[in-house]
């Protein structure tokens, strides 16, 4: 009888080598391009990619809501909102029109950001944030969260008007859908947790206790499996979205925003007093590279096949490229 033996040679170590080395190289190779300053005289609130290629931004104690070109930054137009009483959060709906949060009411408009027209305005919860977005059986709805009424509230696009409101964790900032939009998961700063909300019943399924900051942005990776955010100490907290188990992945100063690559395998991060990005590599949840700017990163976004590191100051924009990450 012979008795197989495992090999133990050269050969074997070299191949473990050879895998941990594919491991440990960043996942995409990225640099950052130096783009852009413009003078907008206030502090950018908030900011969203259209589909025209675009950028829309509100601006703090602004009534309005400017356009600009997405290469340039050049305005391009500005949208006056007569009846605001400033901009808490925008978010593009559909082809033509933005979701206006209005940040000391509790309301939001649906206004076109081609000509501004304000089609409709519907009752939310207190201080809405940032909202997810679903198309569904009965057309687009957009839910959002209520910070100071502690609730999600879902309305149609289509006729304007609140469909449901779901009672969620304290203090929610910002809703993010799965993407078969069975539920919707729901950043609770000041409880600590992500509430998931399903879809089918308007009823919160569970809740993950997890240690976020209060002004997480929240990302969900393609197979909607795995949630991403800020934790506490310059952590970023890997979610899963069955159990709620999370890990952390330790990076640069103040953590400001996340943007996943077009594969699911890297992380960029945006430092706040970092002033710059690191590139996380999620297969072996270490930072591949560092890349500076000498500003702050507090915002990307995604525009087209390119990807914008944002540094928002008093009265200032600037905006980076990051070349390389469409993939």
């Amino acid at each position: 009888m012979i008795t197989p033996m495992l090999r133990t040679g050269p050969r074997l170590l070299s191949v473990a080598v050879l895998l941990s080395a594919v491991l440990a190289r960043p996942a995409v190779a990225v640099r950052l391009e130096t783009g852009r300053t413009v003078e907008l005289g206030r502090l950018p609130t908030s900011l969203t990619p259209l589909p025209d290629g675009s950028v829309a931004v509100a601006l703090s104690g602004e009534k309005a809501i400017l356009i600009l070109a997405g290469d340039t930054l050049e305005t391009l137009r500005r949208i006056d909102l007569s009846e605001s009483h400033g901009v808490n959060a925008l978010v593009a709906v559909g082809e033509d029109e933005l979701l206006v949060a209005h940040g000391a009411g509790d309301s939001v408009s649906f206004v076109s950001w081609r000509d501004g027209t304000v089609r409709a305005t519907a009752e939310v919860g207190l201080q809405p944030g940032l909202a997810a977005v679903t198309t569904g059986k009965k057309g687009l709805k957009v839910h959002v969260p209520g910070h100071l009424s502690h609730d999600l509230a879902e309305v149609s696009v289509r006729h304007g008007v609140l469909v449901e409101r779901i009672r969620v964790g304290r203090n929610p900032t910002v809703a993010i859908a799965s993407p078969d939009e069975r539920f919707v998961f729901v950043a609770c700063g000041a409880s600590r947790k992500i509430d998931q909300v399903d879809l089918k019943y308007d009823v919160v399924l569970g809740s993950f206790g997890v240690p976020l900051i209060e002004s997480t942005p929240l990302l969900i990776n393609q197979a909607g499996t795995i949630l991403y955010a800020i934790g506490e100490k310059n952590r970023i907290l890997k979610i899963g979205t069955e159990r709620g188990r999370h890990s952390k992945m330790k990076v640069g100063k103040d953590p400001s925003a996340l943007a996943l690559s077009d594969d699911d395998r890297t992380l960029f991060v945006g430092l706040d007093e970092g002033r710059g990005i690191d590139v996380l590599n999620l297969v072996t949840g270490k930072v591949g590279q560092q890349l500076r700017g000498g500003t702050p990163v507090d915002v990307l976004m995604r525009q087209g096949d390119r990807l914008l590191a944002l540094s928002r100051s008093e009265g200032v924009l600037t905006a980076h490229v990051i070349v390389g990450a469409g993939s």
